[in-house]
């Protein structure tokens, strides 16, 4: 064969290859679990980082927008897949709003959505 035979007793063969493959999936899960973890906290730093004085986002809106979502709360949305960054701005006796922006490139993909 192409690798060699190991010189140990199958028993303990099986031991080396389940202890192995244990460890093997264990650092997949850590890792794996990892990645989820910092997406959250990058989620989450960048929302906190990016509060303004009335909870709004730090970003730059358009000046006919700025007066129309005055005094509204921004809560960020990760679901969807558009490739945008979604908020949903709710105020108190106003109707319940969402901003979506896109880059370029991720625009281009999402036009269907701007209907």
């Amino acid at each position: 064969g192409l690798l060699p035979s190991l010189a140990i007793p199958n028993r303990t063969k099986l031991l080396v290859v389940m202890f192995g493959a244990f460890a093997a999936h264990f650092l997949e899960i850590g890792v794996y679990g990892g990645a989820l973890y910092l997406i959250y906290l990058d989620g989450a730093l960048l929302e906190r980082r990016g509060r303004g004085t009335r909870g709004r986002p730090m970003m730059t809106l358009p000046a006919a927008i700025a007066p129309l979502v005055a005094g509204y709360g921004w809560q960020r949305v990760a679901a969807g897949e558009s490739g945008a960054r979604v908020f949903r701005l709710a105020r108190e006796g106003g109707p319940t709003l969402t901003r979506k922006s896109w880059t370029a490139t991720a625009c281009s993909t999402s036009s269907s959505e701007l209907a």
